[in-house]
């Protein structure tokens, strides 16, 4: 009898723990930032958060969504918005990894961090503020960025960790 009192105990804690992390999880770890619900905007949305950074000021997120806008039918880029988001290099991957990527998808499913929901909501509005008004001037010419941890270094524009221009690096 002990035994099964003691297992029993056991299985019950163990039912109370996982019950707390379960609720802790969905209060602290579910996004609340809002996705667009035009096709083109939520891919530019996505793609823009995966290839920042969750420490990237709002600057840099419109610097990506300005580079992914300014490719599309620019010379030597695919003439619209799909091709430039399937668009691969020369390694066979895709010139916006963060399209479709593992923080792409993590950002789709809401499963964030406190912090990565803020950069979410910065891409976002970066995203909006671009296809709404355009590149900002500043931005006008960017077709190409890499970040900070690139092995190459890099020269161009430099906002937050990510280097920016008009010619690949």
């Amino acid at each position: 009898m002990g035994t099964q009192g003691t297992a029993a105990a056991r299985k019950a804690r163990s039912s109370a723990a996982n019950t707390v992390k379960a609720k802790q999880c969905a209060e602290c770890r579910k996004c609340k930032t809002e996705l667009p619900k035009d096709d083109l905007r939520r891919k530019m949305a996505l793609t823009t958060f995966a290839e920042g950074s969750p420490d990237a000021p709002s600057t840099e997120y419109e610097a990506i969504a300005s580079t992914f806008k300014n490719r599309v039918g620019a010379p030597g880029f695919p003439k619209t918005a799909e091709g430039v988001f399937t668009a691969k290099d020369r390694k066979g991957r895709y010139q916006f990894q963060g399209y479709g990527s593992k923080q792409y998808k993590k950002a789709e499913a809401g499963n964030l961090d406190p912090k990565e929901c803020a950069a979410l909501k910065r891409a976002v509005d970066a995203v909006n503020k671009v296809q709404d008004n355009g590149s900002p001037d500043a931005y006008k010419n960017y077709t190409f960025f890499a970040d900070a941890n690139a092995k190459r270094k890099y020269t161009g524009d430099v906002i937050g960790g990510t280097a920016f221009g008009d010619k690949e690096f």
